[in-house]
């Protein structure tokens, strides 16, 4: 029996992995053509769903929150798989993706500008760190450092969240090593 929140569902069971894939898989769901995509960044096990005849993508944790990249890997390859995604939307005409979490982004020019402001917070992230180290600052005065010029470039101070940047602050430092 398995209990899950405090619910017992005695026929609960997880589904059983009948079809793996490395790098991509085509698959046919229902009357729908389905490409998934291994495209890690976010982590180092992400995959993205591209559905053609919905001209539709399902992000995973990718473009959740445009602005505020939560990568949880590595720096560059989150970076490169906004680009790939980027040439999803361009080579299936895509119009909507769908995220694991918070809003739709429901048009191509929607979809791309996310991509680009994901890719121009770690570029402009990225001079932050630099020029931080070039100045032989300490670890955690850089990460300081660089989730100020954030907020400031942000023009909004996000709380809480805001420690997001410090994070992708310090995973570009560990990037630089």
């Amino acid at each position: 029996m398995y209990k899950r929140q405090g619910v017992e569902d005695p026929g609960f069971a997880y589904p059983k992995v009948d079809q793996t894939f490395e790098q991509s898989l085509s698959l046919r769901v229902g009357e729908l053509d389905v490409l998934a995509e291994f495209l890690p960044g976010h982590s180092n096990c992400t995959s993205v769903v591209t559905i053609p005849a919905l001209r539709a993508l399902l992000s995973a944790d990718y473009l959740v929150t445009p602005g505020l990249p939560y990568c949880r890997w590595e720096p560059a390859p989150f970076e490169g798989a906004n680009r790939r995604i980027g040439e999803l939307v361009e080579q299936h005409g895509l119009e909507l993706i769908v995220p694991a979490h918070n809003d739709l982004l429901e048009s191509k020019e929607a979809s791309l500008a996310a991509i680009e402001s994901e890719l121009s917070y770690f570029q402009f992230l990225r001079r932050q760190v630099e020029a931080c180290v070039q100045e032989g600052l300490k670890e955690d005065v850089i990460l300081k450092r660089c989730g100020r010029a954030m907020t400031e470039r942000r023009g909004v101070d996000l709380g809480p969240r805001a420690r997001q940047d410090a994070d992708n602050a310090r995973r570009i430092l560990i990037e630089m090593s």
